[in-house]
């Protein structure tokens, strides 16, 4: 009978109770690492897809359907993902060893937050109105 066995059936309830893991921080640090590299890409692939979709709409002009509140929309998203980029290294680089470092990690963590949910939003907005071009819109080129 292991020490566990022992405790559940000497508590009386028949539970065993979780084992304590010695946690090194390497499980959490792979993943977090694992989660940054993740989040990393799914902003790569959003920043490329609004560059994409700002191409298309540009190849289209002006009398495109909803050219102008698309264009600025992308533009917005572009602009908001680059920031947040840039607090986001900000956030990586500071020192939180001492209370006014927590604070402003807090404080630019609650930014990129912020920010990152407005950037969903304005993209809900470039989906809802989208970016729709055809072949002859843009000189008929294929890949």
């Amino acid at each position: 009978m292991t020490c566990c066995e022992a405790e559940a059936m000497s508590s009386g309830t028949g539970v065993m109770p979780i084992r304590q893991v010695q946690d090194n921080g390497t499980s959490r640090f792979g993943t977090l690492t694992r989660k940054t590299i993740a989040e990393g890409l799914f902003d790569v692939a959003l920043l490329m897809s609004n560059a994409s979709q700002l191409n298309a709409i540009l190849a289209a002009g002006s009398g495109a359907k909803f050219y102008s509140i698309i264009l600025g929309f992308l533009i917005t998203s572009i602009v908001l993902q680059l920031i947040v980029g840039g607090v986001l290294l900000a956030i990586a680089t500071l020192e939180i060893k001492q209370d006014s470092g927590r604070k402003l990690h807090s404080t630019l963590n609650t930014v990129a937050v912020g920010l990152i949910g407005f950037i969903t939003a304005v993209n809900i907005f470039i989906t809802a109105f989208g970016v729709n071009v055809t072949n002859s819109a843009i000189g008929n080129n294929t890949l």
